[in-house]
């Protein structure tokens, strides 16, 4: 039985209902961050300190969710729609999903 990493990226007011959505289909683990980032729509402006030169200077970013979720191969398919049928808008910047293969799993507290 092999595993897989997904990883996407979505608009923070769409993160409650991808949570629902993914607690009712059975995920047993998730990671969640803040980002910012920005793709083909360029983001929006936000000032942000340039730590080396001390000054503040605009850089163009959008506010996103990461979730990664790892997950038996045989889930996955149902993971991906439950995130797409949650986090879809049908508007640009609605984010992006990516899948890895995950080589091998470590558990730290009992290696």
């Amino acid at each position: 039985m092999g595993y897989k990493k997904i990883e996407c990226f979505i608009r923070p007011e769409k993160f409650e209902e991808v949570i629902v959505g993914l607690e009712k289909v059975g995920i047993e683990g998730i990671n969640v961050d803040k980002i910012y980032g920005y793709g083909s729509q360029k983001g929006e402006e936000k000032e942000v300190e340039n730590y080396k030169q001390k000054k503040e200077y605009e850089v163009k970013f959008k506010e996103k969710i990461k979730l990664e979720i790892v997950t038996e191969e045989s889930k996955v398919e149902k993971i991906i729609e439950t995130i797409k049928t949650h986090a879809q808008t049908g508007k640009i910047g609605d984010g992006k999903i990516y899948i890895t293969p995950i080589e091998e799993s470590i558990k730290i507290r009992t290696t």
